[in-house]
């Protein structure tokens, strides 16, 4: 495995007209992502959070989803120099918007392309836009918690934390907060199995 695979990967999409984002995207890049290559889990979120000059990101490194996954990373025991977040979706969605699923196939081969190269242990899909990335329509999406557990790799559905702290704001967050540490625990110890 080499980051060159993933700047190989980039270039490919750099360029990508398969959905209607990139009519939005103007001068920004595409986002596949950051972190170790190859990692131990992939973390894959429904769109980029933030823009920077040089590139958009998954999550910016002082937010608070960012701050709260390695909170709950750190405190399960998960290694986050091990990990590797990426998006369902690689343009930044316009404000108030999620993406849709002519948007998501359009990604779904960037993230299989993605998987072949990180070889995770194990996969965090936050959010339904992340599980329909990796599945399609071939999953219920109601039904949150281990969702694959097959000879390549575990894969976990959980909450988005973007959607979690927006639940936080009106006080609906206690259940979600609880499910997402025991899903968090399960794909720790999931990956320290191997």
């Amino acid at each position: 495995m080499s980051h060159q695979q993933i700047v190989d990967i980039k270039e490919e999409w750099s360029d990508c007209t398969k959905c209607n984002l990139h009519e939005t995207r103007g001068e920004h890049h595409v986002c596949l992502g950051r972190g170790s290559v190859p990692c131990t889990l992939l973390v894959v979120i429904p769109s980029p959070r933030f823009n920077t000059p040089e590139c958009p990101t998954p999550y910016e490194a002082a937010s608070p989803e960012m701050s709260m996954m390695n909170a709950i990373a750190d405190k399960v025991g998960i290694d986050t120099q091990r990990m590797h977040i990426t998006n369902a979706v690689s343009c930044i969605m316009p404000e108030g918007h999620y993406a849709s699923k002519v948007n998501l196939e359009a990604c779904r081969p960037k993230l299989v392309q993605l998987t072949q190269v990180l070889k995770p242990k194990a996969v965090m899909l936050l959010g339904p836009e992340a599980l329909y990335s990796w599945f399609g329509d071939t999953v219920e999406t109601s039904k949150r918690g281990l969702v694959d557990n097959d000879v390549h790799r575990h894969v976990m559905f959980s909450y988005d934390f973007t959607r979690y702290l927006e639940a936080k704001k009106h006080g609906k967050e206690r259940d979600m907060a609880k499910e997402i540490f025991e899903h968090w625990e399960i794909i720790r110890h999931k990956i320290l199995k191997e």
